[in-house]
């Protein structure tokens, strides 16, 4: 597990273990999180409480949903998912490449 990563049980099955620089994060099935990393908590300015099974979607800004959610399909179905997306959180649009 990488350094700072919640310790939250982890289900047998999730859609994606999202690891790009600075941020790791499991997803559930239903596009939730369920692990990360201190960075994520950071970025995002929400606590570890407040993260827990939200949907990632809450922080992808609103231009980016659509290539979000082809992005978790992607990867549910391939294994291997890669985008570009702005990433919206604590007031500031930040850009991501998962």
């Amino acid at each position: 597990m990488p350094p700072g990563a919640s310790q939250i049980p982890t289900p047998s099955t999730h859609i994606a273990d999202v690891n790009i620089p600075g941020i790791y994060c499991i997803i559930s099935e239903t596009g939730s999180l369920l692990r990360w990393n201190k960075t994520l908590e950071y970025i995002t300015g929400a606590s570890g409480d407040a993260l827990l099974h939200q949907p990632c979607e809450t922080f992808v800004d609103a231009r980016d949903k659509n290539t979000f959610s082809s992005f978790l399909q992607h990867a549910a179905t391939t294994g291997i998912a890669q985008t570009d997306i702005r990433l919206t959180a604590a007031g500031n649009t930040i850009p991501y490449s998962f």
